[in-house]
């Protein structure tokens, strides 16, 4: 019941997000600000049931122009690091 309901809020967000990235190059206009951070963070680990960008063009090229940025590359990297591998 708990997954179900984060999938359903989860999948509103994406499509309220997908919206606004619609009419915006970025979260809260056109520059990049830590709206675009802290949207990118809960996205970018997503492994969540019935959560992808499929269904949100805008969102999908958003995130793919925020993780192509070197300064997130290096910051993923570093926390992938942290991360113990099986």
């Amino acid at each position: 019941m708990a997954l179900e309901r984060f999938s359903t809020e989860a999948n509103r967000t994406l499509h309220v997000l997908d919206t606004v990235l619609e009419k915006n190059r970025f979260v809260a206009g056109n520059e990049f600000t830590i709206a675009d951070i802290a949207h990118f963070g809960w996205l970018w680990r997503r492994g969540f049931p019935n959560i992808t960008l499929d269904d949100t063009p805008h969102v999908a090229r958003w995130y793919a122009d925020i993780e192509s940025r070197p300064a997130v590359q290096r910051g993923i990297a570093r926390i992938e690091a942290l991360v113990l591998q099986d």
